[in-house]
C-alpha cells in the first residue's frame, strides 16, 4: 500500500549510512544536511498518521502525501509495487 511504502521509505532514510558523504562533505554542511532529512522524515512521519494526508488518485495509481504546508510526497504504483517518485 502506499501507506507501507511511505513506512519502509522513512526506515530507510533513518538507517541511511552517510560514512560516504561524510568524505565529500564539509562538516557543517553535512550536520545541516542531516537535521533537515531528520525534520523533513518526522514531518512525513507525523503526516502520515493524519486522518486524510494520504490522497489517492481517481485510479488509484497515484497518492500524495502533503506534509510541512506545501511540501508533498508522490508515490505510483508501478508492477514493481508503489514507489516514491517525487519529493518537494
Amino acid at each position: 500500500t502506499p501507506a507501507q511504502t511511505v513506512r519502509a521509505f522513512i526506515t530507510a532514510v533513518r538507517r541511511a549510512d552517510l560514512a560516504e558523504l561524510r568524505s565529500l562533505m564539509h562538516e557543517p554542511l553535512l550536520a545541516a544536511l542531516e537535521e533537515d532529512w531528520s525534520a523533513r522524515v518526522d514531518a512525513i512521519e507525523r503526516a502520515l498518521e493524519e486522518p486524510g494526508a494520504l490522497e489517492l488518485s481517481a485510479d488509484l495509481r497515484r497518492a500524495e502525501l502533503r506534509y510541512e504546508g506545501s511540501r508533498v510526497l508522490t508515490l505510483e504504483q508501478t508492477p514493481q509495487g508503489w514507489r516514491v517518485t517525487g519529493l518537494r
